[in-house]
């Protein structure tokens, strides 16, 4: 029943011998739908987390509970940040509450950001350490020293999963700053890394820095050569 149902009403009982009647009233009895404890209208939830918003109304007969973006589409959950609005509505009433979602992301941490110095060997391989935290998780980017992007996949370079680069088989041209970038949604952070190629002097026969001369003489018989 609903509120234009009050009024007065006749029982009436007949058969061949007479009829009975009895009046009687009716009220409806009903209480406009009524959103109870509004919530504060801004509500923050961590990237990936889980946001609750209660919806609790009152009225007869009970409400129905709806939620609803701004254009007036229903909806079951809330999916991203934005403006939502919950739909309490009777019979006899309406109300509403509006509430707008703000997901918090964290900016990327570079763990150990100090800005090292490796030394390699000429023509050996380097591993160059960039792990960072943040939410969403962070992309790892790599950066030559000419400032160019660094893809993974190539005889030249590796990048793991966890962030570290590998430099394959490292050449004079490889020396210089590499920049490590981790960034999201949130922001970004940085390492720089400067790698110096050890070059090792010429060694003939083994010997490393030792001065061979040549000595050339002559006799009656030929040439004398000799290494002193």
């Amino acid at each position: 029943m609903v509120h234009s149902n009050d009024g007065e009403y006749l029982c009436v009982v007949r058969n061949k011998f007479g009829d009975d009647v009895v009046p009687f009233k009716v009220i409806v009895l009903a209480k406009p739908a009524k959103i109870e404890q509004k919530t504060e209208s801004d509500k923050k939830v961590m990237y990936g987390g889980i946001l609750k918003v209660d919806c609790v109304s009152s009225g007869l007969p009970d409400p129905k509970i709806q939620w609803a973006l701004p254009d007036g589409t229903m909806i079951n959950r809330m999916r991203e940040e934005g403006d939502y609005t919950c739909y309490a509505e009777n019979q006899v009433g309406k109300d509403e509450m509006k509430v707008h979602v703000k997901v918090v992301a964290d900016v990327p941490v570079i763990a150990n950001k100090t800005n090292d110095v490796i030394r390699v060997l000429y023509g050996e391989s380097i591993s160059l350490q960039c792990s960072a935290k943040g939410e969403p998780t962070p992309l790892i980017l790599w950066f030559s020293p000419t400032n160019r992007a660094i893809t993974s996949g190539s005889d030249k370079y590796f990048i793991h999963d966890n962030g570290t680069l590998v430099i394959q088989k490292v050449q004079r041209f490889d020396g210089g700053n590499y920049i490590c970038l981790a960034r999201n949604s949130a922001g970004q952070d940085r390492k720089v890394t400067r790698v110096e190629i050890l070059v090792s002097p010429p060694a003939i026969n083994g010997l490393i820095g030792t001065t061979n001369s040549m000595r050339v003489s002559s006799a009656k018989q030929g040439l004398l050569f000799s290494l002193m």
